[in-house]
């Protein structure tokens, strides 16, 4: 129980700075690409 709820943190975490990472990205695309 310990562990799958240990490797369910990790995923949600990894997931976590993943999305947040593109989001940045996609900002910061956007941003670049207005006039």
């Amino acid at each position: 129980m310990k562990l799958k709820s240990w490797k369910w943190f990790v995923v949600l975490y990894v997931g976590g700075i993943v999305s947040v990472s593109l989001l940045a990205f996609t900002l910061k695309s956007l941003i670049y690409l207005l006039p």
